[in-house]
C-alpha cells in the first residue's frame, strides 16, 4: 500500500469562558488521531472574555495556538482563526464535539476522493442536515473565503453553509463518521452563558433573516 502524503490539517477551537472544557476537548481529539499527519490547533479567544488567564492556565504544556482578537461572536472568532491557518484541511470544532478514532485518517480518506472544493457533512448524533462541524478542503475554503459566512452571529450559519456547499457543488456525504456533538439539547451538556449567548434570540432572528435572504438570491459566494 502507498504511504499516504503526509497532510497539515488546521483545528479552528472557537470558544468562551470555557477554559476547562476546552481543554479536555483538545486532549480527547488528540489522543484519538492517528498520529500520522501534523496538526495545528487554534483556539480562538476573545480579549474581553473573563476567563483568558485561566484559558492560558489550561493550555500550559499543549501545543496550541491561543488567538486573541476583539471578535464578537463565534462566528467572528471562527473566520479569525481560520485566516491565520495554514492546512490543507480545516476542521472547526467546539467544546462539546468529540472525536472518532483516527479521525484524521478517515476524513482524509474522504478527501483522496475529492477533486476541487470539498465540504464533508458528518454525522453528530442530532442532525446530518446541517454543517455544525464544517470539514472543508483548502479549495474549498479559497473558494467561500469563510469557514462561516461572515454575516452571522452563530444561529444558521451552519445551515447556510449546507446550501451554499450544495449548491456550488461541494457538499460530499461523510455521515459514517460520527463526531459526537454533546449538547444540552441532547442532554449532554450543562446549559450555560456560552450557550445562551449562541442561542439567543438576537442571534436566532437576526440568523433566519439572513439565511431567508440569501435562500431568495440561490446562496451565492
Amino acid at each position: 500500500r502507498l504511504k499516504r502524503f503526509k497532510m497539515l490539517i488546521s483545528i479552528i477551537h472557537p470558544s468562551l469562558g470555557r477554559p476547562v472544557q476546552a481543554r479536555k476537548c483538545y486532549d480527547h481529539w488528540m489522543n484519538t488521531c492517528s498520529g500520522e499527519h501534523e496538526i495545528e490547533w487554534i483556539v480562538s479567544l476573545n480579549r474581553t472574555d473573563a476567563e483568558l488567564e485561566n484559558y492560558e492556565q489550561c493550555f500550559i504544556g499543549a501545543d496550541v495556538v491561543l488567538l486573541k482578537t476583539n471578535s464578537k461572536n463565534m462566528v467572528q472568532a471562527t473566520n479569525e482563526a481560520a485566516k491565520v491557518c495554514s492546512g490543507d484541511l480545516l476542521i472547526l470544532v467546539s467544546d462539546d464535539m468529540w472525536s472518532p478514532q483516527m479521525w484524521d485518517s478517515r476524513i482524509l480518506t474522504k478527501f483522496e476522493m475529492i477533486n476541487g472544493a470539498g465540504i464533508l457533512q458528518v454525522w453528530d448524533g442530532i442532525t446530518a442536515h446541517k454543517l455544525t462541524i464544517p470539514i472543508m478542503n483548502r479549495l474549498a475554503y479559497i473558494k467561500l473565503g469563510y469557514m462561516y459566512h461572515p454575516e452571522y452571529i452563530s444561529m444558521y450559519a451552519d445551515d447556510d453553509l449546507r446550501k451554499t456547499a450544495l449548491k456550488h457543488d461541494m457538499l460530499y456525504n461523510a455521515t459514517d463518521i460520527f463526531i459526537e456533538h454533546r449538547h444540552f439539547m441532547n442532554g449532554k451538556a450543562k446549559y450555560d452563558k456560552t450557550y445562551a449567548l449562541e442561542n439567543s434570540q438576537k442571534a436566532m432572528k437576526h440568523g433566519e433573516r439572513l439565511f431567508n435572504e440569501r435562500a431568495k438570491l440561490n446562496f451565492p459566494i
